[in-house]
């Protein structure tokens, strides 16, 4: 019954803020309805060999959270219209523009990434060796890799065994520059409908790089990224109702695409599944859902911590005490859940799950707002504020960059986990700089800038 209910309400949230929006499959409150409405959707499905049952806690957290994104959604859209209106003619004078990323820069980081690529393959081969196994397969390696920093982080810390010290500035270097190309590219395929060799190169030896870590998360990141950017750059060129239905149809192509070749991956990941496909999909898009519900019933909320807000904000935490050489480590509490013996659930328990963890069941709520004023403000700052004289919308390309958050709150806290995390905010600097540097020969801030 409950289960359903959340299905209802997340359908009436979906088709409000699809009305207010005026259609836009992008909004932040459409994303938000859908993602959740898909989950409860997955959970009905596994009502035919699973008895899952859901509580009025789980049915009122998430009306109040759908509630919080429809009043933003609401509140934003008022004076879109007018905006909107004046923002399309500043576009029609200023129509989206060629940018000149130079084949020589690209050339130069596409070295920088075969060396990216030798260290992490050299890291690799030295964790094998050190542990009688030389004669894994590059898959062997990668899975044993990623089994020993999630699950055996003491014994992986024991091995002192890391990667050469200049990989992770080289790393995060090359990723900026492939995200900056990753934006030109799409940016000239809107505007002339081609792409050149050296920047498709650019982003395959990434997702290579990004492969030997052991980990699909960032190459989602980067697919949602370029779908965004991809609809928001098409859209400013032609936004009527049939060409959003039209671009609508191509990312559900992509989005289907990219589930597939997931699937098909998991091998090269060094990964084995022993469920049935439905199952396999289950646990990442649907048992979240019900994990929260289960948590919710199960312990007095919000639990006790040492810190204020310690599994939310556990990146935050982790940056600060390592930086006041302090030995705590503070690690996220997930607990395996298991349906019975034959079906386990996974460990993850939507991003609502730290939230009341730490707060409770109804102080949660000013922690989650953060979240729909976050991306509905910039989403619509993005729509109705036209910028003359930049090269790369830095608002776009944040927004882009974080909608990956977004779109995993179904799944976990990804949210708080990004924008509190020393290393993308150093991503996000290493990208401004380049971006200046190269796209348009200055570096610094507003009016305070030096040209070269």
């Amino acid at each position: 019954m409950m289960l359903f209910l959340i299905i209802l309400i997340a359908s009436v949230s979906l088709a409000v803020n699809f009305k207010i929006s005026n259609q836009d499959f992008m909004n932040p409150a459409v994303i938000f309805s859908l993602i959740f409405l898909a989950q409860a959707v997955m959970c009905a499905l596994a009502l035919t060999y699973m008895r899952l049952t859901f509580h009025i806690e789980t049915v009122l957290i998430l009306t109040v959270a759908f509630a919080i994104f429809t009043l933003f959604n609401f509140y934003y859209s008022r004076s879109s219209s007018k905006k909107q209106a004046a923002a399309k003619r500043q576009i029609k004078n200023n129509e989206l523009k060629y940018i000149h990323l130079p084949m020589l820069v690209s050339l130069a980081f596409i070295g920088l990434l075969l060396v990216v690529i030798f260290l992490k393959y050299q890291h690799l081969t030295q964790l094998a060796n050190a542990l009688d196994h030389s004669d894994y397969s590059l898959s062997q390696k990668i899975s044993f890799f990623d089994h020993l920093i999630k699950f055996d982080a003491d014994h992986y810390h024991e091995l002192n065994i890391t990667p050469n010290r200049y990989y992770n500035i080289l790393k995060t270097i090359s990723l900026s520059f492939t995200y900056i190309t990753l934006f030109v590219a799409i940016n000239n395929f809107v505007v002339s409908k081609k792409i050149k060799v050296e920047q498709v190169i650019t982003v395959l030896l990434m997702c290579f790089a990004i492969y030997l870590t052991g980990s699909r998360s960032p190459i989602l990141r980067m697919i949602i990224f370029a779908a965004c950017i991809y609809y928001i750059l098409y859209l400013k060129r032609d936004s009527t109702t049939a060409a959003r239905r039209q671009l609508m149809k191509k990312l559900m192509i992509v989005a289907i695409s990219t589930i597939a070749l997931f699937l098909l991956t998991i091998g090269l990941f060094g990964r084995s599944n022993s469920y049935n496909l439905f199952h396999y999909l289950f646990i990442y898009a649907g048992a979240p859902l019900y994990n929260l519900d289960v948590f919710i019933q199960t312990y007095a909320l919000p639990i006790p911590q040492e810190f204020f807000g310690q599994q939310t904000f556990f990146k935050l935490y982790n940056y600060i005490f390592s930086k006041l050489d302090k030995e705590k480590l503070y690690t996220l509490d997930l607990p395996f859940v298991r349906y019975n013996i034959k079906y386990g659930l996974g460990n993850v328990y939507t991003t609502f799950y730290q939230f009341i963890y730490d707060f409770g069941l109804i102080f949660w709520i000013p922690v989650f707002s953060v979240i729909p004023w976050f991306y509905s403000t910039i989403y619509y700052k993005i729509q109705n504020q036209f910028l003359q004289n930049i090269v790369i919308d830095f608002r776009l390309f944040l927004y882009a960059y974080l909608l990956n958050d977004l779109c995993m709150l179904f799944f976990s806290n990804r949210f708080y986990e990004t924008v509190l995390n020393s290393e993308d905010l150093k991503f996000l600097i290493i990208v401004y700089i380049l971006s200046s540097v190269i796209l348009k020969k200055s570096i610094g801030i507003g009016k305070y800038k030096y040209h070269f």
